[in-house]
This record gives structure tokens, C-alpha cells and sequence, in this order.
């Protein structure tokens, strides 16, 4: 199980609580494209790349503890550190023939 519900799920929960009515109608809408991107990015780490899995499973832990403690500055610190890993996985998929 790739877990691809769950980690759209964790994602749609930071974006709810921005309480931002037009980002949140916004990610709604884009919903099906946010689901095969998170398949395809988990797929591939799973195939490929699966020691980056508790990588990914960890920048989601510090994202959800910062928030969890209420603070602002660590949770935007650690959503923009797994923005930049994210990134770099894709950069490094794009190297790996038939993962994109």
C-alpha cells in the first residue's frame, strides 16, 4: 500500500488550516492532480528510491509536530525544507528512465 490517501489527507489538513477559503477551493479543485502527483512521487520512491521513504515520513513528522506545538515559524521552516526535498526527488526520478 503506497498510502497515497493518507498523505493527500495530511496535506489537505495544512491547507484546511490556513482557513484561506480561496487556497483551500483552490486545492479542492485540483484534488485528482494532487492525488496522482503524491501516486506517482510515492510509487517512484517506493520502486527506486525506497530509502527516501522515512525520509519523506520524517519531514512530514517535523511538519506535524511544529504544528501540533503551535509553532508558526518551525512548521513553515519544515513544509519549505520538504518543498525543496520534493524538488530534489523529482530531479532525481527525472534521471531514472520510466518514472515520470
Amino acid at each position: 500500500k503506497l498510502g497515497v490517501e493518507e498523505d493527500y489527507l495530511f496535506h489537505q489538513a495544512i491547507v484546511d488550516s490556513t482557513h484561506n477559503q480561496h487556497f483551500i477551493s483552490l486545492c479542492h479543485h485540483l484534488e485528482a492532480t494532487a492525488k496522482n502527483i503524491i501516486r506517482q512521487a510515492r510509487s517512484n520512491t517506493k520502486k527506486n528510491l525506497s530509502g527516501l521513504q522515512d525520509a519523506v515520513q520524517a519531514e512530514h513528522k517535523a511538519i506535524y509536530l511544529a504544528l501540533k506545538e503551535g509553532n508558526q515559524d518551525d512548521a513553515a521552516h519544515a513544509a519549505e525544507r520538504h518543498l525543496i526535498n520534493a524538488a530534489a526527488r523529482i530531479r532525481i526520478y527525472l534521471e531514472i528512465p520510466d518514472t515520470l
